[in-house]
C-alpha cells in the first residue's frame, strides 16, 4: 500500500473531487458475460447500435473487447485500445488516481459506477465521461474482469456549471437589491428568510430577523391593521399591492414602507409562504406631507429657489417651471410650457433621459447628471434630482436642476491638482507624511516607509509618529514650537526606525487648520556622520601632539597646526604660503630630498628622519611621514606631512644603547662570578656530603647518627640552592644550551619521584604516580625535564603537611602534546600571589615572617625551562585547597607510547596464577585497573579471602555473570569505556546481585561524594590510600569469615 492510502476515496458510496464512486448490487444494464454467440446475434448488433461505449477488461484492467462507439467518443478504433488499460486513455493526473482506485475494484469484485473522469481524446481534447462496470466470473466462479458502459457527459457537466453560476448571480442580486425582500411563513407569520438589505436598513442581523413574527417588526398600529385588513385579503387573493405600513427599526426609530407581496403555493394550491417586498418610502412621505401642509411655503420656495425646479408629467410634458429654471435655460414661461423635457437635451443625451424616466417610474425617485441645451444653443451641466409627487390626484415629477458647470470645472482643476500633488507626493525622494496632533499617521509616501525601515505603507499607518520620535520629551518640544510658529523649516532631530536604530532627520513641516501636520523629511544620518568625522579629524589635527603641515602640489604651506608653530617657533601667519625649505638646516644630504620627492610624486608615502632648524636657528631632529592626497580622478591635489620632534628621543636612544652595552658587560661579569663561586663552593660540598653519608651509615650512636643526618640534609639543601643560582645565571646570560635526546617521560618521572619518597614518608604523605602509558617518548632535554620535576615535586612535598602528592602523565588525544600534572593537598596559593611566584627570589610568604625555607628561584627556573622546551605551565590553586601545576610539552621527533592497562593486565594475571585459594573462605571480586592497588589488596587479604581481579568494567561484568561472589570491591575511575558507577548499575541488574554488598574504592573522601555513591547502588565506600586494617574492617562489616 502507498503512503497516501488514507487520501484515496473509499469504495462505499463516498464522493471525491476527481470522481464519484458508487458501489451497487443492483443488476447491471449489461449482462455479466457476453458470449461469442450473442456477439454474432441480436445482442451483438444491439451492442454495436447503442450510443454508449461498451467494453470488457480482464482482471489486470486491459481491454479485451470494445464496440465501435469508442471511435465517436475518444477517436480510437476498437483495435487500438485492445490490450491497453483505462489509464492509457486518461489525463496524467486522472490516470494516477484511477490506477489506485481500480485496484480496490479488483479486490472488491463488485459493481461500480464513476462520474466526472477526465479521458484524453486522440485529438488531444479532454472528455468528461461516466462509467459503470459489472464483474465477470467464469464457470468456476473465479473473477475474470469487468464488463462496462461509458457515456459522454461533457456537455451535461458544462450545463450544470452554468446553472450553478446563474444561481450565484441571482443570489447576489437578491442580497444586494435596493429594496427589502422577505419570505414569510403563511401559517406561523414568521420570517423564513430575508436579504442583506433588510438587515442593513432595520439595523438587525439576518439571524435576528429570521424566525421572528412579521407582526413584531411593524408598529402596533400597523400590525393591527395588517392582521385585520391586509393579510385576510392576501389569503384570499394571494397578492398584496402598494400597502403603506410602518416598521420599527432595532434602534426604535420608525420608517414607512410600501408593501407588495405574492403567494407561493404547494401542489394543492395552498399558500405556503409569501414573497414580500418592502420599499422604504419614509422620505417620500415626509416630502408629501410637507408639500400638503405647506403649500404656500412650497410655492414661495418653488419660485425663489436657487435651483431650477420643473414639474412635468410622466411623459415629460412640462406643467410648471420656476424663475431660476427659466433663467438657466433662457426661455420665457409661455415658451417652455409648450415643450417636452426631451426638447431640452441634445440627441446624444436622450438615452440618458429615457433611462431616468424608466427609473423614476419604477422607483419613484432618481438622481443623475445630464447636459441641458439652452435656447441659444449653449450647454450647461446640471445635477438633477427628481421625485414623483401627487398634486390633485395626478402623479407628477418634480425635478430640481442645479447648474454644476462651474463645479465641474473646479472638480476637473482639483483632479488635475490632485494628480500633480500625487506625483510630487509619491515620487518625492524625501519622505512625505500627513498626521494629526495625536501622532496618528494619515498618509505617507514610499520614501517615508523605506526611511524608517518598514516594508509597506500599511505597516506605517498602523504605527504612530510618537514611536518614530526618539522620546516623548523631544516630540513635546517639537509640537510646542510648531504650534507657536505654524511651520518649522530645517528642523533637525533624531528618529527611531522599526528595528530600534536611530537616524538623524531634517524636517520641513506645516500645521494645517491647527490639527493636521504635513511634512517633508530627509535622512541626514550620513551627513551627520560625515560632519562628526570632519569635526573629529579637524580637532584631532588641531590638538595633535605631532606637527601637521598641508601644502599644495608645489610645496607651498596651506595649513599648519599649533604643534608645528610650537616646535618651529614660527606663527601660523608666518608659515602660510611659505615653502617648508625654511626649516632646512643644510646638514641633510641632498639625496634624501631627491628620494623624498621621487616617492611622493609616484603617489607613495615617504618616511624618514631630517635634521631641521627652528626660527631661532636651533637645530632639531624630526621623524617625518609625507604622503600625497589624491582625488577621485587619481590626481595629487595636496601633500600632508606628519612630523615628530625626536631630538630628545634620539639622545635617549644613544644613552640607552650605551647603558645596554654596559649592562651586557656587567651581566657577563656576574655570570662568570656566579659560575666561579659555584665551582669553589661545590668542590668542598662533595667532601661534606660524601663523608656525612658514610658517617650516617657507620655511626652506631643514635644521637650522633641523627646529627650526621641533619648535617647531610643541610648540605643537600645548600647544594640545591647552589644549583638553582647556577641555573638562573645561565638563563640570565642566555647561555642555556638545549641538548635534545630521545627521552621516556614516564621513566624520568618514576626516577625523580623515587628521590622524594623518603621525604614524603617522613611527613606521612602519600606520593602516587598515575599514568595511562608504560612509555611516553619524545625528543627533549632530559636534564631540564628532571629539573622541572625536581622543583615541582620538591615544592609539593615542602608545602604539604597532610594528604600527599599525585603525579600524572598522559598524551593529550588529538593534540601532539604531553601533559604532566603535579597535584598536592598542601597549603595552596592565594589568587593575588599566583603571578608573583614566577618572579625571581619571590615566594607566596615573604620577609621575616615567611613560613617556609627556600630561595624563591625554583618556579622561576621551571617556568623558563618549560618555555625553552616550547611548552607552557599552568597553575590552579587557592588557599587551603592545594595546588595543581600542569606542564604541557610538545611531542617532537618520533613519538612512542605503550598502553599501561594491557601491561598491567598481564602482570596481574600472572600474579593471580600463583595465588593460593583458601578453602571455605569468602570470595571477593576486585574491579581495578591499578597494578599497585591490586598488589596491595592481594598482600593484605592473602590467607583470609579468595580474591579475583578484573582490570576493566567489561571484564568485571563478565566475571560477575559467571560466578557468584560474596562481595565486590569496585574502583570508580577505571580509565575505560565504563566507569565504576555504570559497571555497578549493570551488575545490580543481575538477579543474584540485587543484594550483594558492593564497596566503592575511591580517591575522594568528601561527604557529598559518599552520598553520591550510596545513591548509585553502592553499599559503602573506602578511600585511597587505605591500610590493611581499613580494608579488613569493611569486609568484616558486610561478610563473616567462613
Amino acid at each position: 500500500m502507498k503512503n497516501d492510502e488514507k487520501k484515496r476515496p473509499k469504495l462505499r458510496g463516498e464522493v471525491k473531487k476527481f470522481s464519484k464512486i458508487i458501489n451497487t448490487n443492483e443488476p447491471s444494464t449489461i449482462n455479466s458475460k457476453i458470449t461469442q454467440t450473442e456477439k454474432n446475434g441480436f445482442y451483438s448488433e444491439l451492442v454495436e447500435m447503442t450510443s454508449d461505449w461498451i467494453w470488457s477488461v480482464d482482471k489486470k484492467g486491459k481491454f479485451t473487447y470494445s464496440n465501435s462507439k469508442i471511435k465517436d467518443l475518444l477517436g480510437f478504433t476498437p483495435k487500438e485500445v485492445i490490450g491497453k488499460t483505462s489509464v492509457d486513455l486518461m489525463t496524467k493526473d486522472e490516470a494516477k488516481q484511477f490506477s489506485e482506485i481500480f485496484q480496490d475494484f479488483i479486490k472488491s469484485q463488485k459493481s461500480f459506477k464513476m462520474v466526472n473522469n477526465d479521458f484524453l481524446h486522440k485529438a488531444g481534447k479532454i472528455k468528461i465521461l461516466e462509467t459503470s462496470g459489472e464483474p465477470i466470473f467464469g464457470g468456476n466462479g473465479k473473477f475474470q474482469g469487468f464488463n462496462g458502459v461509458t457515456r459522454d457527459i461533457t456537455e451535461l457537466k458544462k450545463t450544470i456549471d452554468t446553472l450553478k453560476e446563474s444561481k450565484k448571480k441571482f443570489q447576489d442580486l437578491y442580497e444586494n437589491a435596493p429594496d427589502m425582500y422577505l419570505s414569510v411563513d403563511a401559517k406561523t407569520s414568521k420570517v423564513i428568510q430575508c436579504n442583506r438589505t433588510t438587515a442593513k436598513i432595520l439595523g438587525y442581523s439576518k439571524k435576528e430577523i429570521t424566525g421572528r413574527s412579521i407582526f413584531d417588526l411593524y408598529t402596533p398600529e400597523s400590525a393591527e391593521y395588517a392582521k385585520l385588513k391586509v393579510f385576510p385579503k392576501f389569503i384570499k387573493t394571494g397578492v398584496i399591492k402598494d400597502e403603506e405600513l410602518e416598521v420599527r427599526k432595532k434602534d426604535k426609530s420608525i420608517i414607512s414602507v410600501l408593501l407588495n407581496a405574492t403567494a407561493v403555493r404547494d401542489n394543492n394550491g395552498k399558500i405556503i409562504y409569501s414573497r414580500s417586498i418592502w420599499r422604504d418610502i419614509t422620505e417620500h412621505l415626509k416630502a408629501k406631507e410637507m408639500l400638503k401642509a405647506n403649500k404656500e411655503k412650497y410655492i414661495s420656495l418653488f419660485e425663489n429657489s436657487n435651483d431650477g425646479i420643473f414639474l412635468h408629467d410622466l411623459e415629460g410634458k412640462i406643467i410648471d417651471i420656476n424663475k431660476k429654471a427659466l433663467k438657466q435655460l433662457g426661455y420665457s414661461k409661455s415658451e417652455i410650457l409648450s415643450l417636452n423635457v426631451s426638447n431640452l437635451h441634445y440627441p446624444e443625451e436622450l438615452q440618458k433621459s429615457k433611462e431616468a424616466f424608466k427609473t423614476i417610474k419604477r422607483d419613484g425617485h432618481v438622481s443623475f447628471e445630464i447636459n441641458f441645451k439652452k435656447k441659444n444653443g449653449d450647454i450647461f451641466q446640471a445635477e438633477v434630482s427628481s421625485n414623483i409627487i401627487t398634486i390633485n390626484n395626478q402623479k407628477l415629477v418634480q425635478g430640481l436642476v442645479r447648474d454644476i458647470t462651474e463645479r465641474k470645472k473646479a472638480e476637473e482643476e482639483l483632479k488635475k491638482s490632485e494628480q500633480r500633488y500625487k506625483v510630487l507626493f509619491e515620487e518625492n525622494l524625501a519622505g512625505v507624511y500627513r498626521s494629526n496632533l495625536e501622532g496618528e499617521i494619515l498618509d505617507c509616501n514610499d520614501a517615508f516607509v523605506k526611511m524608517y525601515g518598514y516594508s509597506t505603507k500599511k505597516e506605517v499607518l498602523k504605527t504612530s509618529m510618537k514611536k518614530l520620535h526618539i522620546n516623548d520629551k523631544g516630540r513635546k518640544y517639537f509640537l510646542e514650537r510648531l504650534k507657536a510658529k505654524g511651520a518649522l523649516f530645517n528642523y533637525e532631530s533624531q528618529g527611531k526606525k522599526k528595528d530600534g536604530s536611530l537616524i538623524w532627520i531634517t524636517e520641513n513641516v506645516h500645521l494645517i487648520d491647527g490639527s493636521i501636520l504635513q511634512g517633508t523629511i530627509i535622512d541626514i544620518t550620513e551627513r551627520k556622520e560625515s560632519d562628526k568625522k570632519i569635526l573629529q579629524l579637524s580637532r584631532g589635527i588641531e590638538q595633535s601632539p605631532e606637527m601637521v603641515i598641508i601644502t599644495d602640489v608645489e610645496g607651498n604651506i596651506e595649513y599648519a597646526n599649533p604643534k608645528t608653530c610650537e616646535v618651529t617657533g614660527y606663527t601660523r601667519e608666518e608659515l602660510i604660503g611659505k615653502n617648508p625649505r625654511i626649516f632646512k638646516s643644510k646638514q641633510t644630504p641632498k639625496k634624501i630630498y631627491e628620494k623624498l620627492w621621487e616617492t611622493i610624486l609616484q603617489g607613495k608615502t615617504w618616511k624618514g628622519e631630517l635634521l631641521n632648524k627652528r626660527k631661532n636657528g636651533e637645530l632639531y631632529w624630526e621623524s617625518e611621514i609625507i604622503a600625497p592626497i589624491i582625488n577621485e580622478f587619481g590626481d595629487i591635489i595636496n601633500l600632508i606631512g606628519i612630523k615628530e620632534d625626536i631630538t630628545e628621543k634620539k639622545k635617549m636612544r644613544e644613552d640607552l644603547i650605551k647603558a645596554k652595552e654596559k649592562a651586557e658587560e656587567m651581566s657577563e661579569l656576574k655570570s662568570n662570578f656566579l659560575a666561579n663561586m659555584s665551582h669553589e663552593l661545590r668542590t668542598p660540598m662533595v667532601g661534606i656530603l660524601g663523608f656525612t653519608e658514610i658517617l650516617e651509615e657507620n655511626i652506631e650512636d643514635e644521637e650522633m647518627r641523627e646529627y650526621a643526618s641533619l648535617l647531610h640534609d643541610s648540605g643537600s639543601r645548600l647544594l640545591q640552592t647552589l644549583n638553582l643560582i647556577l641555573n638562573l645565571s645561565k638563563i640570565d646570560a642566555n647561555k642555556l644550551v638545549i641538548e635534545k635526546t630521545s627521552v621516556d617521560i614516564i621513566s624520568v618521572i618514576k626516577r625523580v619521584a623515587t628521590l622524594f619518597k623518603s621525604a614524603a614518608d617522613k611527613k606521612n604523605l602519600f606520593l602516587n604516580f598515575e599514568n595511562e602509558n608504560d612509555k611516553l617518548v619524545t625528543e627533549t632535554d632530559e636534564r631540564m625535564i628532571e629539573q622541572i620535576l625536581n622543583n615541582l615535586i620538591g615544592n609539593a612535598v615542602k608545602f604539604t603537611n597532610e594528604g600527599g602528592i599525585t603525579i600524572k602523565a598522559n598524551r593529550i588525544k588529538n593534540n601532539q602534546h604531553i601533559e604532566i600534572i603535579v597535584k598536592d593537598t598542601g597549603i595552596g596559593i592565594h589568587k593575588d600571589k599566583q603571578e608573583l611566584i614566577w618572579e625571581e627570589f619571590r615566594q607566596a610568604s615573604e620577609g621575616a615572617a615567611r613560613l617556609f625555607e627556600g630561595t624563591g628561584l625554583g618556579l622561576t627556573i621551571t617556568n623558563n625551562f618549560v618555555k625553552k622546551l616550547g611548552g607552557k605551565i599552568l597553575l590552579k590553586s587557592d588557599i587551603g585547597q592545594g595546588s595543581t601545576f600542569i606542564v604541557k610539552l610538545p611531542i617532537q621527533g618520533k613519538a612512542e607510547s605503550t598502553d599501561t592497562v594491557s601491561s598491567l593486565k598481564l602482570n596481574i594475571k600472572n600474579k593471580l596464577g600463583k595465588t593460593e585459594q583458601v578453602k571455605n573462605s569468602p570470595s571477593i571480586l576486585l574491579v581495578d585497573d591499578d597494578k599497585i592497588t591490586c598488589d596491595i589488596a592481594f598482600r593484605f587479604l592473602r590467607g583470609q579471602y579468595n580474591l579475583d581481579n578484573a582490570i576493566n568494567g567489561s571484564e568485571g561484568i563478565e566475571k560477575a555473570a559467571g560466578k557468584k561472589y560474596d562481595i565486590i570491591l569496585m574502583d570508580i575511575n577505571l580509565k575505560s569505556e565504563l566507569d565504576g558507577v555504570e559497571v555497578t548499575n549493570r551488575i545490580r541488574k543481575l538477579e543474584e546481585y540485587k543484594k550483594t554488598p558492593i564497596i566503592a574504592i575511591t580517591a575522594y573522601s568528601l561527604l557529598w561524594e559518599r552520598k553520591k555513591y550510596l545513591e548509585n547502588g553502592f553499599t559503602d565506600y573506602i578511600s585511597k590510600p587505605f591500610t590493611k586494617k581499613d580494608l579488613v574492617d569493611i569486609l568484616k562489616k558486610y561478610i563473616p569469615k567462613k
